[in-house]
């Protein structure tokens, strides 16, 4: 994952990759992140990340620009917190 400013959004994004020797090696993968990225982009909840956009590079590695989330990862949560209550899971996934 990297971070970019997008120019026309005048926003700071995440930008996910996939390298492009994976994409070559194996069209699959392509056609999967490109469909990760359509519906992705079709969900709205506060839990999931707006997609702005997808596409290949002039290099053939394919990217998803995504709205960049500020905040500690669940990984981080939990050797912060340790292990979750079922509750408060279930909350978030409501």
């Amino acid at each position: 994952m990297w971070l970019a400013d997008h120019l026309t959004l005048e926003a700071e994004v995440a930008v996910k990759f996939i390298s492009s020797e994976a994409a070559r090696k194996s069209p699959t993968i392509t056609k999967r992140f490109a469909r990760e990225a359509r519906i992705a982009s079709r969900l709205t909840s506060p839990h999931v990340v707006r997609i702005y956009d997808h596409g290949v590079t002039d290099t053939r590695t394919p990217y998803i620009v995504m709205q960049r989330l500020v905040g500690e990862s669940l990984g981080e949560r939990i050797q912060r917190s340790g292990r979750l209550p079922l509750q408060q899971v279930a909350l978030a996934l409501g």
